[in-house]
């Protein structure tokens, strides 16, 4: 209930333009780490973000599932569509 004007405002209001979110996050060390990220290839996050190997195979596949190449940059951004 308590996000329930928010949301539905989100819901039925135009999108918010592309540069909206960049500018939000640039704000704080996490957000800015959160932009890094979102440029970051799928395999270059995934070696920089899990050590053992097998995790790694494993997040890299579940990565991969809706057909991203796994050194396509950038693999993490969201879509803005």
């Amino acid at each position: 209930m308590e996000i329930k004007d928010g949301f539905i405002k989100g819901m039925f209001s135009p999108p918010a333009p592309p540069s909206y979110l960049p500018m939000a996050m640039q704000n704080s060390e996490a957000g800015l780490r959160m932009l890094r990220d979102y440029n970051l290839s799928a395999r270059a996050f995934v070696e920089e973000n899990f050590e053992h190997p097998e995790v790694r195979n494993v997040i890299l596949g579940w990565a991969l599932a809706p057909q991203i190449m796994p050194d396509r940059k950038p693999s993490g951004r969201p879509s803005t569509s």
